[in-house]
């Protein structure tokens, strides 16, 4: 009896243990702000973020919107909600797998690290340069924040802060690993 709403990040890859929150808020008639609906943006198929959190009625959703091709596609969507039907469930299935396991979901609870490592984003450049125009960070900007990795001290800060449990320093490592490959190939 002591809230109306929390906030909390969800998504249509979050965990069942996270999704049960929403349940659990209903039944007490408190109501879910989902932040980060799009994980920061590697969920980037507006429609089933969209249908999936949709199928909930004490859920609303703060879409992060940036662009004024953003704001139409969200008020489109909301004039003709999609169905969550097999198509969207097949993206949405799609997307659990490649993103649901060790996955930084950005929400910087981590920060702040104590070497500056910019670890929300730094923990999954694996997955940004796969899922975003990666353009971008392939610059000297993102090379020297990834080369910080390399001065982690694994003091453990940011791994017992981290509310879904990731090993971040190994997973820092992971992707700093994965993104020399890829700044090498597209130099």
């Amino acid at each position: 009896g002591l809230y109306d709403t929390i906030q909390y990040p969800l998504c249509h890859i979050s965990s069942k243990e996270d999704l049960a929150l929403i349940d659990k808020c209903h039944a007490a008639d408190v109501g879910v702000i989902a932040m980060k609906p799009l994980s920061g943006g590697l969920l980037t198929k507006m429609r089933p973020a969209f249908a999936f959190l949709r199928q909930y009625e004490n859920v609303v959703p703060i879409w992060g919107i940036q662009f004024m091709n953003e704001l139409e596609e969200m008020l489109e969507l909301d004039a003709n909600p999609p169905a969550l039907d097999d198509e969207m469930w097949s993206v949405i299935e799609q997307d659990r797998r490649e993103l649901a396991s060790e996955f930084c979901r950005a929400c910087a609870y981590c920060m702040p690290c104590p070497v500056g490592i910019s670890i929300s984003m730094a923990a999954r450049m694996s997955l940004v340069i796969k899922r975003l125009p990666w353009q971008q960070f392939v610059s000297d900007y993102w090379r020297k924040e990834m080369d910080r990795i390399e001065e982690c001290t694994e003091c453990g800060q940011c791994k017992s802060r981290c509310p879904y449990g990731l090993d971040t320093p190994s997973l820092l490592k992971k992707n700093l690993a994965e993104y020399e490959v890829f700044y090498r190939e597209h130099v």
